[in-house]
């Protein structure tokens, strides 16, 4: 009994003692972070009292944008050079999108570019009342592709001012502008929606699967994930939900579902990017949809290991989660 209680005793005693360590490292950590803090902030009070120093000359020396004068006019820009090659390979490079598909969507575009426009004392997209003065620099197709364009990148201006013979200003004008027209156009097309197919069709897709992919037995979609870059928040509670660890970067995290065609049929978007995307698919209802296919006409979706242990309770024991 005394073997047993001065046993006990010791164990106790070691784990007060890894309990403190713990303790003390936590706090140095702590410490380390908030010296780290302080350095910083007084980093950038110094960078500010440097900036608030120069003259109005030695800002704009030192702004990060192209000025007007070191760019082409918006006509003879690097992008109307694309779009007069005709080179398929060179608007997908730039925009994503093909000839046939990039005029389209100028089709659907055009007409809200014209009957609005995005200059206002107030900031706010208004209809246009005449047609008198200096018509606009930016037409209907340099205003969807650089929307376009932006889409593909980290969204420096300067490269876009490049590419586009646009001062700084009129890219964040245009870029909001084009985003908006877009939204409201998109919203109500048919083919922008996401939206399963038939029983007919699924099971036609099944079939072109196995055909190619002998192995994948019953299989007629592929899922996976896309995490899309998102500015640095503020506010720490926000930053800290959509601040993933692994990519050390900002995301939001979107999980997407495919039919041979490459067409988009069901997806769960918008989550923050601390998110696993095997969460995000549960949470949005995307793993209840396909079991329900899975039970319905015993159809599978092809995934990566993300999903791996979601997919053996949903297609090989049925049950719910």
């Amino acid at each position: 009994m005394l073997f047993h209680f001065l046993a006990f005793s010791a164990i106790l005693q070691q784990e007060t003692d890894v309990s403190n360590d713990i303790e003390d490292e936590t706090l140095q950590l702590l410490l380390l972070g908030n010296s780290k803090l302080d350095k910083a902030h007084k980093k950038r009070l110094h960078q500010k009292a440097f900036y608030h120093g120069l003259s109005m000359k030695e800002r704009r020396r030192r702004r990060m944008c192209m000025p007007v004068a070191s760019l082409l006019a918006p006509a003879d820009a690097p992008f109307n050079k694309v779009l007069k090659s005709k080179s398929d390979q060179g608007l997908i490079a730039l925009t994503g999108f093909d000839f046939k598909t990039f005029e389209h969507l100028k089709m659907l575009f055009q007409p809200l570019f014209l009957g609005l426009s995005p200059h206002s004392e107030d900031g706010k997209i208004h209809k246009l009342k005449h047609t008198r003065g200096k018509k606009r620099k930016v037409d209907a197709a340099n205003c969807l592709g650089l929307y376009l364009t932006w889409c593909r990148t980290t969204g420096s201006n300067k490269v876009l001012q490049l590419i586009f013979g646009l001062s700084s200003q009129a890219v964040s004008i245009y870029l909001r502008f084009a985003r908006r027209i877009l939204i409201t156009v998109l919203s109500v097309h048919e083919d922008a929606k996401f939206k399963m197919p038939s029983d007919q069709k699924i099971l036609e897709f099944k079939a072109v699967v196995e055909d190619r992919f002998p192995l994948l037995d019953d299989a007629a979609f592929s899922m996976d994930g896309l995490k899309v870059k998102l500015e640095n928040s503020g506010n720490p509670f926000v930053q800290n939900r959509y601040y993933n660890g692994w990519k050390c970067e900002t995301w939001v995290v979107n999980v997407l579902c495919f039919t041979p065609d490459g067409k988009i049929v069901l997806a769960g978007i918008n989550m923050p990017g601390s998110y696993h995307d095997s969460k995000v698919a549960h949470q949005l209802g995307v793993y209840e949809t396909l079991r329900n296919l899975h039970a319905r006409i015993g159809v599978k979706t092809v995934v990566d290991s993300a999903f791996d242990k979601v997919l053996i309770c949903l297609f090989l024991t049925g049950e719910t989660l």
